[in-house]
């Protein structure tokens, strides 16, 4: 086996090393050292580099199905995708999912990821009903809400550090159709669209997106989009034939072939972050009537393109996601603006979202309070003034969402996570020589930077 670079999706950092693909957890034979399992990759940063890497992307057995509650029995390298184009058809969809379909069950576990719904739906690890987990030791845990809880709380959200997720049991959610009802309002500035976020709290899904780069009154201004399950009445009043109410999402319409020249890719974003503010502020009226739309555009708009990681260059690119405490949240937002705007930086993408109550497991990412994600090419000017954010953050009770993190530091870390403590007792006694671990755990401190 040669060297290769192992590269996270915002493509930094990366390293040397081996990834190897075994065809099943079982037949799965942990190197000698320090090793981390991954699936897709989709992490941002380096929560999914290590020098020697197992693969998840081959475990895609489905395990088993009752179809009267819902729960899906699966390995841990099955995409959320691939879970979709089993259940959809039978009328049953995902009680949670990010922004991408192209991530792993077990990925989603250890990044306990969100979604539209947290706020009223919780995070992913809230529908787990239980996790098959493989120890360094060779020793297999199945672990519950109930069952060795410590185990379970420390492993959604812990970011594979307590043990290989070999399988797990996940409850759907029941739907009649593959459509949303989607509803889009326009605001003027941060202090509507939040009393609109607030006002549409109602609504099961909700997404804000905003123009990052208006100043002024005009500051923080953008469209909250809310949108609910729609009915079978609503799709048969519209027309749409009944063979589509239950479809599937289709493969990406296009693909980036290459990974653009920096200069290219720079270009790109100064000329496409005017656009978007344009778009953000323009095309939406100041309330549009309900329409009708598929899961797939509503709940992944960036899968349209296929590799699109691409498009900000050879350098790659830093995302860069944070909660802050809703008492908190207004004044910290439009400080993290102020903070981008002055130093000249531009997001092409940012996001707004309202989440609900946290889970209280020591990694687990959301608390109650409002998330920013702001994304940005990556530049050397660029990692000063994210430690300025990062310090806007913490000073706020906030923290940073440890799968998009590439480069934040050990103290920041610590200081947004006070469950550090719990994680830490609990990962030395599962794995108590450290061997799983990415960069990220060596960089923040989780495990002794160097490994055997």
């Amino acid at each position: 086996m040669r060297n290769k670079p192992i590269a996270p999706w915002g493509r930094f950092p990366t390293c040397e090393g081996v990834e190897t693909f075994p065809e099943t957890p079982r037949a799965a034979a942990f190197p000698a050292g320090r090793f981390l399992v991954r699936g897709l990759a989709r992490s941002y940063g380096d929560a999914c580099v290590q020098r020697r890497v197992l693969s998840s992307r081959k475990w895609k057995r489905l395990l088993a199905f009752d179809q009267k509650k819902g729960l899906l029995t699966c390995e841990a390298g099955l995409s959320l995708a691939e879970i979709l184009e089993y259940a959809v058809p039978q009328g049953w969809f995902l009680p949670v999912t990010p922004g991408t379909k192209w991530v792993s069950l077990g990925g989603a576990i250890a990044s306990d990821v969100h979604g539209k719904n947290h706020h009223a739906a919780g995070s992913f690890s809230r529908h787990v009903a239980e996790i098959e987990l493989l120890l360094p030791s060779g020793e297999v845990l199945r672990t519950s809400p109930k069952r060795r809880p410590e185990v379970f709380a420390a492993t959604c959200g812990g970011m594979g550090l307590t043990g290989v997720i070999r399988s797990a049991t996940l409850k759907l959610e029941k739907i009649e159709t593959a459509y949303l009802s989607q509803s889009v309002y326009r605001a003027e500035n941060l202090a509507e669209l939040m009393a609109l976020i607030e006002a549409r709290g109602g609504e099961p899904f909700t997404v804000a997106w905003l123009d990052v780069n208006a100043s002024g009154k005009s500051m923080g201004r953008g469209h909250l989009i809310t949108g609910h399950w729609a009915s079978a009445r609503e799709l048969e009043k519209a027309g749409i034939p009944r063979e589509k109410w239950l479809s599937v999402h289709r493969p990406p319409k296009f693909k980036l072939p290459w990974t653009l020249p920096n200069f290219v890719a720079s270009l790109a974003n100064a000329v496409g972050w005017k656009w978007a503010s344009w778009v953000y502020h323009r095309l939406p009226r100041k309330y549009a009537s309900p329409s009708l739309v598929h899961y797939d555009p509503f709940f992944y708009p960036l899968d349209f393109i296929d590799d699109w990681n691409r498009a900000y260059g050879e350098n790659g690119f830093l995302q860069w996601q944070c909660v802050l405490p809703r008492e908190k949240s207004a004044e910290g937002v439009r400080l993290i603006l102020e903070t981008c705007q002055k130093a000249g930086l531009h997001s092409f993408v940012t996001v707004l979202k309202l989440f609900g109550k946290g889970n209280g497991y020591p990694l687990s990412f959301p608390m109650e309070g409002y998330i920013l994600c702001l994304d940005f090419n990556r530049t050397e000017r660029l990692f000063p003034v994210l430690d300025r954010l990062d310090e806007i953050v913490v000073a706020r009770g906030g923290r940073i969402y440890l799968a998009k993190d590439a480069r934040m530091s050990a103290r920041t870390f610590a200081k947004g996570y006070p469950g550090l403590p719990a994680f830490r007792k609990i990962k030395k006694a599962l794995d108590p020589e450290g061997r799983l671990a990415s960069l990220q755990a060596e960089r923040l401190g989780l495990v002794t930077r160097r490994g055997p």
